[in-house]
């Protein structure tokens, strides 16, 4: 299914990322059933990501930022850099993208790179400075304030637990 998702245009970090979500899942299954019970959510997420793309109302402009973005969020990401790669003006560029995601290009940045980290927290032993450094936060202390204004939770409370301050599973 990951790899049919990535066919149809998902990116493949997302593709991965939603993948490694129902192997989590699945390893918490007893029996057979709840597996098979859980097979169609599994086709409708990677269906409903497939879907996303087919419809997306974004412009090819927004849509090659996004993927930019996604790409490369270890990195230090100027918005000057990737203006050149759509080939737009960086004001431009930056007003088209929030007038299309009621985000600014930094805070998509801001978030992308949350949302990756809650994965390391949720799937690895790191430390937090490390996870922090790695995605480019300025400090541990600014990292928990970012994640927690996403998730609802500290990023130990969301290691503990799984879950954000609603009680989903990430």
């Amino acid at each position: 299914m990951t790899r049919a998702a990535i066919a149809g245009g998902v990116n493949p970090d997302d593709a991965f990322t939603l993948s490694d979500a129902y192997i989590n899942t699945i390893e918490e299954f007893q029996t057979i059933k709840e597996l098979e019970s859980f097979e169609s959510k599994m086709v409708e997420g990677f269906t409903e990501k497939v879907n996303n793309i087919k419809t997306s109302s974004y412009s090819q402009a927004v849509l090659k930022t996004m993927y930019y973005i996604e790409n490369h969020l270890c990195e230090d990401i100027r918005i000057k850099d990737i203006a050149e790669i759509v080939y737009l003006n960086p004001s431009y560029l930056s007003l088209t993208f929030h007038k299309e995601t009621g985000y600014t290009i930094s805070e998509w940045i801001q978030r992308k790179r949350i949302e990756e980290a809650a994965h390391l927290v949720l799937n690895s032993n790191e430390d937090f400075a490390e996870i922090a450094f790695f995605y480019r936060f300025c400090s541990q202390s600014y990292f928990v304030q970012c994640f927690k204004k996403v998730f609802g939770v500290t990023p130990g409370e969301y290691r503990k637990t799984g879950k954000n301050k609603n009680g989903c599973l990430n």
